[in-house]
C-alpha cells in the first residue's frame, strides 16, 4: 500500500464507494419524496378540475330545466293576448247563460255534452261574472287551435301544458280540455291572493306567476301553474293559467349524472325538496346534524349559485347548485370526490414506475463509473475520468437548465463515454418528448377553442330565436317588430347588415323595405344582388350574402338578406337558422295583414250598417216631416195669420237643416262614397253641413279634384273634419276658411279660423284631436303644421307629396 497507485486506487475505492451510497440514498429520498408531490398535485388538479366541470355542468343543466318552463309561460301570455285582442276587436262566441246549471253547494256549471271547455261561477251569477264568461267565450275558438299540437311546434314532452283555463276576480272559470273536475271545485275558495299576485299592484309589467308543485285534484299527478293576467282595454279582468306536469320534470332529474355513484335534486320555490332519487339521501342529511350540508342547503333556498363539499352517507360530496331562474327554485348535482379523481390513482403509478426506471438507470451509470474509477490511475484518472466527468457534469448542467440542443461532446469509448451516449440520448427523448407533448397541447387547444366557438354560436342562434318568437306578436306595428328581428339575426350571427323586403307592385320599385339592421349597402335594391329575383330556395353568395325567401303557403312574399363583411363567409348552420328566422317573419307579416283586413272590413260593414239604419228611418221621418210641413203651409196660403205660419216656417226649417246634416253623417260613415264621389264634393258637403248646422260662415277655395290614392284622400278628409269640428267646439269663430290646392301628385289642405285659439305646446288630457290628425298624417306620408296663439285663431296645414301611396286602412280607425 505504499505505491501511489494502490492508494489512488483505494482512496478511489472508498471515495466512489462513500460517494455512491451517499449519492444513491439522496436520489431515492429525492424520487420518492418528487413522486408523491406529483401524485398528490394530479389530485388536487383532478379535484379543481372535476369541481369546475361539475359547476359549469349544474349551470347548463339549471338553464336547460328553466327553459323547459318557458314555453308554458309564453303559452299562458298568447292565451290573454288573444283574449284581450278577440274581445277588443268585437269578436263574440255564441254563449248562454241558461246552459248553466246548479250544483250543490252553491256553483253553477255547464254540463252539456260536447261542451269545447268546463265552466263554473258562483250562484247567483251577478253582472259582472256573466260579462267575463260571455268575453272568455272567445276562448272555446282559441284554446284548441291553441292547444293542439301540430309538426315544427317545439314543444319538448317535459314543456307540453296539460291544461289552460281563464279565472275571474270571482271565480268564474272557464277550462280546457274539459273533463268535469271543476264540478267539484271548492265554492269557498278565496281566489283574492292569486288575484293580488298577479294584478297591476303586485304585477304592473304583466309577468309570468309560478305556483309551487302541488297534487292535481284531477289525478294527474305533481303539477306547476303559470299564471299571467288577463285585461280587457286596460281593465283587469282575472288570470289565465296554464297546467304543466312535473312528474315529467323529476324523471328528466333523475337522468342527470355527472359520475357513476351520482344525482340530481330539484328545490322548489318554497323550499321543499322534490322525491326525486336523491330524496332520500338529502333528507337523511337534514335530518341528522350535518351542520356544512345544513347550511349548503339553506344557501340554495335563498337562490344563490355555488359548490361545496359535504359528506353525504358518510362519504365525501361535491354538491353545485344554481337557482332556476325562471320559476324559482334551486337545482343541485352532487358527484363523490373520489369518482372525480379516480384518474390521480392511474397518474400516480405511471410517475412512480418511471420514476423507478429512472433511478435505475442512475445506478447503472453510478455503478458504470465506479468501476471505471477502479480501473483508472495517474494520467488515466485524470484523462479518462476527471475530464469526462467534469464534461458530464457541464452537461448535466446545461440539460438541467433546459438547453436540449448541445449535447456532451463523447471524447472515448468507455464506461463514461458510453454515459455521455445514454445521456445524449436520454436528453434528446426528453426533447422529442416535450416537442410532441406541445404539438398535442396546441392541437388539443385548437379543438377546445373550436368547440367553444361552435357552442357559443349556437347558444347565440337559440337565444335569439327564443326572442325572435317572443316578438312576433301583434302588440306592436309590423315594422317595430321586423327591426327587432333584424338585430336579433345581427346579434347571433357574424353578418354585418340585415334588411327584410316585402315584394310590394304599388311601391317603388316593386318592393318595399321593411326592416334593416346594420350598414345595409348603398345597391341593396340592385339586381345585381339578387333582391327582387324569386328564388325556390335560399342562395348564399361567398363572401357577400345569404339570400332566404319569405314564403307562407305557396306565395313568395319577400325576401331576408344577409350581408357579410368583405372577406368573411357564412358560419356552419347560419344558413339554417336565416331560413328559420324567414318562416317566422312569413308568419308575422301575414298575420299582421289579416288582423289589418280584419278590422278593416268590421268597421267598415257596422259603418254600412248604421249609414243604411239612417237613411231608412232617421232621414226618412225628416223627409216625411219636411214635406208635411210644406204641404200645411202651402195650403194656410198667403193670407194666414202669422201666429199659424211661423210655426209651420220653424218646423220646415228645422226639418231641412237636420235632412241636410244626417246626409253628411251617413257620407261620414260611407267611405266608399269618397271613392265615388271624390276628395272635393266630400268636402263641399261636409262644410255646407258644417255652415247649415250651427250657422257659421264657411268659405272654400278647393281645387280640382287631386290625383292621389284613396287612403290619401282620406286622410285628408279625415284631417279637414277634425279641425273644423275643434274650430267649431273650441274656437268658437264667425268664420272658417277651408283651402285645398293640388297639382299632380302634390296636395296643400289649409284650414283657418278667427276663434279664440289656443297654445300648440300645451297639455290637453283627455283630448286626441291633434294626436289623431298627426297620426293620419304619418300614416300617409305628410306633414302637418298647426299654427295658433290664444286670440289669434288656428291655421292647421297638411302638405302631402303622395307619390306611390301604401294603403295602410280605408278609414275605418277614425274618430
Amino acid at each position: 500500500m505504499h505505491g501511489l497507485g494502490p492508494k489512488l486506487t483505494l482512496g478511489l475505492f472508498l471515495f466512489v464507494l462513500a460517494l455512491g451510497a451517499a449519492t444513491s440514498a439522496l436520489v431515492l429520498w429525492g424520487f420518492d419524496r418528487g413522486q408523491d408531490e406529483a401524485g398528490q398535485r394530479s389530485r388536487e388538479a383532478l379535484e379543481l378540475q372535476g369541481r369546475e366541470r361539475l359547476a359549469t355542468s349544474t349551470r347548463f343543466q339549471a338553464d336547460a330545466l328553466a327553459q323547459q318552463f318557458a314555453p308554458a309561460a309564453d303559452f299562458a301570455q298568447m292565451t290573454a293576448r288573444s283574449m284581450e285582442n278577440a274581445v277588443a276587436a268585437g269578436v263574440t262566441i255564441p254563449w248562454d247563460e241558461t246552459w248553466l246549471e246548479s250544483l250543490p253547494g252553491g256553483l253553477l256549471s255547464d254540463t252539456r255534452p260536447g261542451r269545447t271547455t268546463d265552466v263554473i261561477a258562483l250562484a247567483p251569477l251577478d253582472a259582472e261574472e256573466a260579462r267575463d264568461l260571455r268575453d272568455s267565450a272567445v276562448l272555446d275558438a282559441i284554446l284548441p287551435a291553441l292547444f293542439a299540437d301540430y309538426p315544427g311546434r317545439g314543444l319538448r314532452e317535459n314543456s307540453e301544458p296539460i291544461a289552460v283555463f281563464f279565472v275571474s276576480k270571482k271565480l268564474a272559470t272557464r277550462y280546457y280540455p274539459p273533463s268535469g273536475a271543476l264540478n267539484n271545485s271548492d265554492p269557498d275558495i278565496d281566489v283574492a291572493p292569486l288575484m293580488a299576485a298577479v294584478g297591476p299592484l303586485q304585477n304592473p309589467g304583466r309577468g309570468t306567476y309560478w305556483t309551487d308543485p302541488y297534487i292535481d285534484s284531477a289525478g294527474r299527478g305533481l303539477v306547476m301553474t303559470a299564471y299571467v293576467p288577463a285585461y280587457s282595454g286596460g281593465e283587469f279582468r282575472g288570470a289565465v293559467g296554464v297546467d304543466l306536469l312535473i312528474d315529467r320534470l323529476i324523471a328528466q332529474v333523475d337522468a342527470i349524472r355527472t359520475t357513476d355513484s351520482g344525482f340530481a335534486v330539484y328545490l322548489d320555490k318554497g323550499g321543499n325538496l322534490l322525491r326525486s332519487q336523491g330524496y332520500e339521501a338529502f333528507t337523511r342529511e337534514l335530518d341528522g346534524d350535518n351542520a356544512a350540508f345544513t347550511a349548503l342547503v339553506a344557501e340554495m333556498r335563498e337562490g344563490r349559485d355555488g359548490i361545496g363539499r359535504v359528506t353525504i352517507g358518510g362519504r365525501e360530496f361535491f354538491v353545485s347548485y344554481s337557482p332556476l331562474r325562471v320559476v324559482g327554485g334551486s337545482f343541485a348535482q352532487a358527484a363523490p370526490v373520489d369518482e372525480l379523481t379516480a384518474e390521480a390513482a392511474t397518474i400516480e403509478g405511471s410517475i412512480r414506475d418511471q420514476g423507478d426506471r429512472t433511478v435505475a438507470v442512475i445506478l447503472v451509470m453510478m455503478a458504470g463509473l465506479f468501476l471505471c474509477a477502479l480501473l483508472g490511475s495517474g494520467w488515466l484518472t485524470r484523462r479518462f475520468l476527471l475530464n469526462p466527468v467534469a464534461e458530464l457534469e457541464r452537461g448535466t448542467r446545461r440539460v438541467a437548465a433546459g438547453d436540449y440542443e448541445s449535447p456532451i461532446v463523447i471524447k472515448s469509448q468507455d464506461e463514461l463515454g458510453h454515459l455521455a451516449t445514454s445521456f445524449n440520448a436520454m436528453a434528446a427523448e426528453v426533447r422529442k418528448r416535450r416537442t410532441e407533448l406541445e404539438d398535442r397541447v396546441r392541437d388539443r387547444t385548437r379543438s377546445l377553442e373550436e368547440l367553444v366557438t361552435q357552442r357559443d354560436q349556437r347558444v347565440r342562434e337559440l337565444e335569439a330565436t327564443a326572442m325572435v318568437a317572443s316578438s312576433l306578436t301583434l302588440q306592436h306595428p309590423l315594422e317595430v317588430t321586423l327591426a327587432a328581428v333584424a338585430e336579433q339575426i345581427r346579434a347571433a350571427t357574424s353578418v354585418s347588415a340585415c334588411a327584410i323586403i316585402a315584394f310590394d307592385e304599388d311601391a317603388a320599385g316593386g318592393h318595399a323595405v321593411l326592416a334593416t339592421a346594420g350598414d345595409v349597402p348603398s345597391d341593396a335594391s340592385a339586381n345585381g344582388h339578387g333582391v327582387m329575383a324569386t328564388v325556390p330556395s335560399s342562395t348564399v353568395l361567398p363572401g357577400q350574402s345569404i339570400r332566404a325567401p319569405i314564403v307562407y303557403g305557396e306565395r313568395e312574399t319577400g325576401l331576408l338578406i344577409c350581408w357579410y363583411p368583405d372577406g368573411k363567409a357564412a358560419m356552419p348552420g347560419e344558413v339554417s337558422f336565416v331560413e328559420a328566422i324567414a318562416d317566422q317573419v312569413a308568419i308575422a307579416m301575414e298575420n299582421a295583414d289579416l288582423l289589418a283586413r280584419a278590422s278593416t272590413s268590421a268597421a267598415i260593414e257596422e259603418r254600412q250598417r248604421l249609414a243604411r239604419e239612417l237613411h231608412d228611418s232617421v232621414s226618412q221621418a225628416l223627409y216625411g216631416i219636411g214635406l208635411g210641413a210644406r204641404t200645411a203651409r202651402r195650403r194656410l196660403g198667403e193670407d194666414a195669420p202669422p201666429s199659424v205660419v211661423e210655426p209651420v216656417d220653424y218646423v220646415l226649417s228645422l226639418a231641412e237643416t237636420a235632412l241636410t246634416e244626417m246626409r253628411a253623417l251617413i257620407f261620414e260613415l260611407r267611405p266608399e262614397s269618397l271613392e265615388q264621389e271624390g276628395l272635393v264634393a266630400a268636402l263641399e258637403r261636409q262644410l255646407s253641413a258644417v255652415q247649415a248646422r250651427y250657422g257659421i260662415q264657411v268659405e272654400r277655395h278647393l281645387s280640382d279634384e287631386p290625383r292621389i290614392a284613396l287612403s290619401a284622400k282620406e286622410a285628408l278628409y279625415r284631417i279637414a273634419q277634425e279641425g273644423v269640428h275643434n274650430a267649431v267646439k273650441h274656437g268658437r269663430p264667425s268664420l272658417i276658411e277651408v283651402t285645398l290646392m293640388a297639382e299632380g301628385s302634390t296636395a296643400v289642405l289649409t284650414v283657418r279660423d278667427n276663434g279664440s285659439g289656443f297654445d300648440p305646446q300645451g297639455s290637453f288630457p283627455g283630448h286626441l284631436g291633434m294626436r289623431s290628425m298627426t297620426e293620419r298624417a304619418n300614416k300617409a306620408g305628410a306633414k302637418l303644421q298647426i299654427e295658433s296663439a290664444p286670440g289669434n285663431g288656428t291655421t292647421i296645414r297638411v302638405t302631402l307629396n303622395a307619390g306611390p301611396v301604401r294603403e295602410h286602412s280605408s278609414g275605418a280607425d277614425a274618430d
